[in-house]
């Protein structure tokens, strides 16, 4: 008789932090019998304000590097939070 192998389903969680847990135990190839191939963009880039700002070099010094987006000139975003 032969043993029928039991995949793991993926979680119904709506925490992004409860998610994050979840895959820090598992492995994506565990399930890959739930991925499908897409051929469009999932995400798409929201359109919205923008607002250029310049700014002298010792103010931008003074911005929190994880905030900083490289480019040039480099630029960083804001958070209304």
């Amino acid at each position: 008789m032969e043993k029928t192998i039991k995949r793991p389903k993926l979680p119904e969680i709506d925490s992004v932090e409860a998610l994050a847990g979840f895959w820090d135990r598992h492995d994506l190839t565990d399930f890959e019998h739930h991925l499908e191939e897409v051929t469009e963009p999932v995400f798409v880039r929201a359109k919205g304000a923008s607002v250029s700002i310049e700014l002298r070099p010792s103010a931008l010094a003074r911005i929190d590097p994880p905030l900083l987006i490289k480019g040039d000139p480099p630029s960083f975003k804001l958070s209304s939070n």
